[in-house]
């Protein structure tokens, strides 16, 4: 049986990439690379999810000293973090 033309195309409901990536970022920092490879989104899909996390200010973007890789962690983990070392 097929669909009628004007029956809408229904998904199924589920998280959303920006949802699953916080909840990524709530175990820890990620790289991009790790990103990519745990969702298995495409790059660009990844940046743009990243992107909108620090842009509502829930991620932040971050590099170990001493070393040029950048990586990913969730705003709240970089701020109990400095509050340890006070």
């Amino acid at each position: 049986m097929t669909r009628p033309a004007s029956a809408p195309v229904r998904r199924p409901m589920g998280m959303t990439r920006t949802y699953a990536c916080k909840r990524l970022l709530e175990h820890g920092r990620l790289t991009m690379g790790q990103i990519v490879t745990i969702t298995g989104w495409p790059p660009a899909i990844a940046r743009s999810t990243v992107a909108q996390l620090i842009d509502t200010g829930i991620a932040t973007l971050a590099r170990e000293a001493g070393t040029l890789r950048p990586f990913y962690m969730l705003q709240s983990a970089l701020l109990s973090n400095e509050g340890d070392n006070q």
